[in-house]
């Protein structure tokens, strides 16, 4: 069964004119979402990318600032093992020794004769 239904001149133009620019613009709607939606894709990956180096560069950071931790202690070490040590004044002297030296030199500074 058919049906027919009696439209006017100037709807029909309007509805042809409508289906036209439909025709005419919606390829570029389309075109233009697509591209978008691939943008978006791009920008994901090279998001999770950045994402990724951050962490490998955090933990480098973490381990680099925990090999600088035990080397500072090494070294702490170190110089608590020369101060223990005697010495020549050379390394490391404790600063409890420092007013002892310094009176035995001023002393014998003062107890040498003038080179003059």
């Amino acid at each position: 069964m058919e049906v027919f239904v009696k439209v006017g001149r100037g709807d029909l133009d309007r509805l042809t004119t409508e289906v036209m620019q439909l025709r005419e613009f919606l390829p570029r709607m389309v075109n233009d979402l697509v591209d978008t939606l691939q943008k978006t894709s791009n920008t994901e990956r090279v998001s999770d990318h950045v994402s990724q180096e951050q962490n490998r560069l955090r933990q480098q950071c973490l381990h680099l600032g925990s090999r600088l931790d035990s080397a500072e202690t090494e070294r702490q070490r170190e110089r608590e093992s020369e101060g223990m040590r005697p010495s020549g004044l050379r390394g490391y002297v404790p600063p409890e020794t420092w007013g002892r030296i310094h009176k035995a030199f001023y002393l014998t500074a003062r107890s040498a004769p003038n080179s003059r």
